[in-house]
């Protein structure tokens, strides 16, 4: 077992989980059918990047995951009439994965495989080129339909395709271009403190 506080894991008190624990959402979307309609009380959420940085997250398999949520739910930390809490059901998961190895940081170091993962368990993760919070903080979601969405990502701050209902990364990422006061782009990218560039 990895101790509590090792930078793999989470520094909470009953790590390692035995499973991936529920994170908030950085973001819901309307679910669309496979004509593009949308289906009433049904979405595509995003996960947040784990467990509050990316230092802590390397362990978190990014996911998109696909519920049911059948009667008025609370949005902004419950400003709203309706009950806080409601039963959701959860139609699929879908681990953001890389198998074209289009994630490839600039610096040279590939994803999670360079960082280290944290034992055995994940080598099947490995294999898959699962993103983790250690790659990515998402932030938003724009579907496009169940096949495409633009996932946007708050640490460099960047943006990639996604397939959400299979995880599936679509494209490289493309990082935000920097502009000046005339709006023309003036040849550098937006950073963050956490950018791996």
């Amino acid at each position: 077992a990895i101790p509590v506080g090792d930078q793999m894991w989470s520094s909470a008190p009953n790590v390692p989980f035995t499973d991936v624990p529920g994170v908030g959402f950085s973001d819901m979307e309307l679910y669309y059918d496979a004509d593009g309609n949308v289906v009433k009380g049904e979405y595509f959420c995003l996960s947040d990047n784990g467990f509050g940085s990316s230092d802590n997250s390397a362990d978190y398999p990014l996911n998109i995951q696909h519920l049911k949520i059948q009667k008025p739910f609370t949005y902004r930390h419950a400003e709203t009439t309706f009950e806080k809490y409601t039963e959701v059901t959860n139609i699929g998961t879908a681990l953001i994965h890389d198998p074209d190895q289009y994630i490839k940081w600039e610096n040279g170091a590939d994803i999670q495989v360079t960082y280290g993962v944290p034992d055995e368990t994940w080598d099947e993760y490995v294999n898959l080129r699962v993103l983790t919070g250690r790659d990515f903080d998402p932030e938003g979601l724009a579907v496009i339909s169940q096949e495409c969405a633009v996932l946007g990502d708050e640490m460099m701050p960047a943006i990639f395709m996604v397939n959400p209902t299979t995880g599936v990364v679509l494209s490289p990422f493309v990082r935000t271009p920097d502009i000046d006061e005339k709006g023309a782009f003036n040849g550098k990218f937006l950073s963050t403190r956490s950018d791996k560039v």
